[in-house]
């Protein structure tokens, strides 16, 4: 006869103790190379502008001083500041203009295309291009600048008014920076009786 097998007690396993493991990332969107993010990691040039401070305002390829009154997402309010032999008068000109037109002032100065010499040093947009010597006019009116770097000269409209950097250093008096005027030091004037 046959006999069936005895099973076997099963003996129980130790149980190893697991390691705790935090549960997984959930997974990032993959942004596509020729998509901007959604959301801006920096600020905007344009918002780092505050009121009061002075900027240059590009307009029809002239570049005129004025003062940042409001800033706002679309648009920077401006006051512009009376020329002094510089660009044109500033009645025409709008308050509220748009933020790639406008740049802060500090480090740069206006000067007219007619007066560009040798050695200035030319800010066009994030490029600064040193002048190889002053403008030559064309017989269509239009001033042709050439460069020490041997690119191609830039066209300029012969009232345009330039950004050039400004180099000079500046003067503190009492720990506050002096501001310098166009016309001079201004001196009391003697009261005429």
């Amino acid at each position: 006869m046959f006999s069936s097998p005895q099973p076997q007690p099963v003996q129980p396993q130790p149980v190893q103790p697991q390691p705790v493991q935090p549960p997984p990332d959930p997974p990032q969107p993959v942004e596509p190379r020729h998509l901007q993010p959604a959301s801006p990691r920096h600020l905007q040039p344009h918002l780092l502008l505050r009121p009061g401070q002075p900027v240059h305002v590009n307009h029809r390829a002239s570049w005129l001083h004025a003062t940042v009154t409001a800033v706002s997402t679309r648009t920077i309010s401006v006051r512009y500041q009376p020329t002094t032999g510089i660009g044109i008068g500033t009645g025409a000109f709008a308050d509220a203009v748009r933020p790639w037109a406008v740049r802060p002032a500090h480090g740069a100065q206006l000067r007219p295309a007619r007066d560009v010499a040798a050695g200035d040093q030319i800010i066009f947009g994030n490029r600064i291009r040193t002048a190889a010597a002053g403008p030559v006019e064309g017989r269509d009116g239009w001033l042709a600048l050439c460069f020490t770097d041997g690119g191609q000269p830039a066209l300029v409209m012969p009232g345009a008014v330039l950004r050039l950097v400004d180099d000079t250093p500046q003067v503190f008096v009492n720990g506050r920076p002096l501001a310098a005027s166009p016309t001079g030091p201004s001196r009391p004037q003697p009261a005429v009786t």
